[in-house]
C-alpha cells in the first residue's frame, strides 16, 4: 500500500496501539503531518484502559506538539469518507481496542497476521514502525527533514524500539538514522528520561530471577512488561557478569513476546542467535554483539503447547549448541573423497571499482542485508555484487583471476539497492548506476561438498567473524588453495556451479 491509495478519504483517524510506545507515537504523528500537508481532516487516538504516563513519552508529546487523545469509543467513523489507520498494530491482536470502522488500513512492522484487510504495508523485517512509515514518506516526496519535529520523532522512534540503535534489523532503518537531521537537543532531553524509578526496579527485580546455564555461559530472564530499551539495559548489564557469555531478556506481551540478545561469544552472532530461536515463531536480527526480536504468542503456543517461554529459551539455546561443527581455515583437512569439482557458470555479476566511488584511502561503509562491511578504497579493491544482489569487497588480483569484465553495464533489480557510505562526509551513495557487468573465467573451478550439519566457518581472511552454512549449503574451496575455504548458499550454488 502506499499514502496515496488514502487521498480518497477525507477523514483520517490515526490509531496507535493501547498504552502506545515512543515507536507507535512517532509513526502516527509523522502520518499526522503528512495528511494534514494534504488537507485532510485527521487525529491520532488510542484506547485501552491505561493513559500514557511514562515521562519520556509525556516530555515527547510535549516537546514536539502531538495532539494525540485516550478515548473509550468513537462516533461518526462508519462511512466511506473515512478510513482508520492503525500503526504499529494489526486489527486482531491483543494490544489494540478495536473500534467499527466500514474502511481500516494498517501500516505495522510486526508478524502480518493476515486478518483480510486489504489496505495495509506490513513490513515485519524492519526494526520500527517508524523506519516503514519514513519510507512510504519518500515514496510520495515527503522530506522528513523539513519538518524538525517529525524527523525528530521519527528518529527516536527507531531509536526506542531497538534499544539505542542496537538491535537495528534491516538496512533500511540504518539508512534512516543517518538521513534524518534531528533535533538533537531534544533527542538528549528524552535519552535522558528514559528510565524512571519504577523501571529501575523492575530491572533490579529481573536480574534477581536470572536462569543461567553455566555449561554453556548463557544467561536467561525474563522481565516484566516495559520499554524494549530497559530490556537492552538488563542485557547489557547481564553480559558484564564473568560467567555470562550469552544472554536472552524477554517480557511478555498481550500477543507475544519482545526478546533483548547479547553475545560476546565469538562463535555465537547475537543477530545469529535471535533468528534461531525465533524461526517460525517471529522474527529476530540485529549487530553481531547486540540483537532483537520477536515471537508471537500465537505461533509459539501453536508450535509448542503447553510449554512455558522459560523451557523454551533454555531448551532452545541446548540444541543451538549442539546443532553445528566449527571449522577454521587454518586447520581445515577436507576428506577428498567427500569433495566433487565444480565450475562456476558463467552468470553475468557486476562490480565497482572502489576508486569510482571516492578517492583513494577515503574509508566507506558498505550497507548490505546482513549488516555494515567497512573498506579503505584503493586500486586493489573492487566491490561485488552477486545473483542475490549482495555486495561484498573483493581484491583486484583475485577478481582478474576469477572473472572477466564486458562493455555492459549491470543491471538488476534489488529488494534494497546496494549503497555506501563515505566515512568521511557522511554521504550514502547507491552503485547501482555506477555497476559495470563481468562475467567467470572457464578455468575458475573449485571443490564443494552439501552440508548435512550446520557449520560455522572461520575464514582466513577473517578470524574475529565467521561463515554460518546451514544443512543444504555448500562448503567450498579453491581448487589450487585449500585453505581458500568459505560457505555458498544452496541457491547460489545451484545457480552458479555445475559438477564437472
Amino acid at each position: 500500500m502506499r499514502l496515496s491509495e488514502l487521498d480518497r478519504f477525507n477523514t483520517i483517524v490515526i490509531q496507535c496501539h493501547d498504552n502506545p510506545d515512543a515507536d507507535a507515537i512517532s509513526s502516527a504523528y509523522a502520518l499526522y503531518c503528512y495528511f494534514k500537508s494534504k488537507n485532510k481532516n485527521v487525529r491520532i487516538i488510542y484506547g485501552g484502559k491505561f493513559f500514557i504516563s511514562k515521562c519520556n513519552l509525556e516530555m515527547m508529546i510535549d516537546e514536539l506538539d502531538i495532539e494525540i487523545k485516550h478515548v473509550d469509543e468513537l462516533d461518526k467513523i462508519d462511512n466511506e469518507d473515512t478510513v482508520l489507520l492503525t500503526v504499529d498494530c494489526q486489527y486482531g491482536e491483543g494490544n489494540v481496542t478495536k473500534f467499527k470502522s466500514r474502511n481500516v488500513a494498517i501500516i505495522d512492522h510486526h508478524t502480518d497476521t493476515n486478518k483480510g484487510f486489504e489496505l495495509t504495508e506490513i513490513r515485519s523485517n524492519l526494526g520500527s514502525c517508524a523506519t516503514l512509515v519514513w519510507q512510504m514518506l519518500l515514496a510520495e516526496g515527503y522530506d522528513a527533514n523539513k519538518n524538525k519535529k517529525v524527523a525528530t520523532a521519527l528518529y527516536y522512534g527507531l531509536f526506542m524500539d531497538t534499544g539505542g540503535f542496537a538491535e537495528i534489523v534491516h538496512p533500511l532503518d540504518r539508512d534512516m538514522v543517518d538521513a534524518l537531521q534531528p533535533d538533537r537537543q531534544i533527542i538528549n532531553k528524552l535519552k535522558n528520561t528514559n528510565l524512571s524509578l519504577q523501571e529501575l526496579e523492575t530491572a533490579g527485580i529481573a536480574l534477581i530471577r536470572h536462569l543461567c546455564d553455566k555449561k554453556n555461559r548463557y544467561a536467561l530472564v525474563k522481565a516484566h512488561p516495559c520499554d524494549p530499551n530497559i530490556l537492552g539495559l538488563i542485557s547489557d548489564l547481564l553480559l558484564q557478569v564473568n560467567d555470562v557469555e550469552l544472554c536472552v531478556v524477554y517480557n511478555e506481551l498481550p500477543f507475544g513476546y519482545k526478546l533483548s540478545v547479547r553475545s560476546c561469544r565469538t562463535d555465537v552472532k547475537a543477530n545469529e542467535f535471535a533468528e534461531y530461536i525465533t524461526k517460525n515463531i517471529g522474527n529476530g536480527g540485529g549487530h553481531n554483539d547486540k540483537a532483537g526480536g520477536f515471537i508471537s504468542k500465537e505461533k509459539f503456543e501453536k508450535a509448542h503447547g503447553d510449554m512455558t517461554m522459560d523451557q523454551y529459551m533454555l531448551e532452545i539455546q541446548r540444541e543451538y549448541f549442539e546443532s553445528y561443527d566449527i571449522i577454521k581455515a587454518e586447520e581445515f583437512k577436507p576428506d577428498m573423497n567427500e569433495y566433487f569439482l565444480y565450475g562456476k557458470n558463467n552468470i553475468p555479476l557486476g562490480y565497482v571499482k572502489s576508486l569510482d566511488i571516492v578517492n583513494e584511502g577515503a574509508y566507506m561503509i558498505l550497507r548490505t542485508m546482513e549488516g555494515d562491511v567497512n573498506i579503505c578504497a584503493s586500486k586493489d579493491i573492487y566491490i561485488m555484487i552477486d545473483i542475490e544482489k549482495n555486495i561484498y569487497p573483493i581484491e583486484k588480483s583475485v577478481f582478474d583471476k576469477r572473472y572477466k569484465t564486458t562493455d555492459n553495464k549491470f543491471i538488476c533489480k534489488y529488494e534494497y539497492a546496494p549503497k555506501v557510505k563515505d566515512v568521511l562526509n557522511g554521504n550514502v551513495i547507491e552503485i547501482q548506476d555506477m555497476a559495470k557487468e563481468c562475467k567467470t573465467r572457464v578455468n575458475n573451478e573449485v571443490y564443494a561438498k552439501e552440508l548435512a550439519k550446520p557449520v560455522k566457518l572461520f575464514t582466513r581472511w577473517d578470524y574475529e567473524g565467521y561463515m554460518y552454512g546451514n544443512v543444504g549449503d555448500y562448503i567450498v574451496f579453491a581448487k589450487d588453495n585449500i585453505n581458500d575455504v568459505y560457505i555458498v548458499k544452496r541457491e547460489i550454488m545451484e545457480r552458479s556451479y555445475s559438477k564437472r
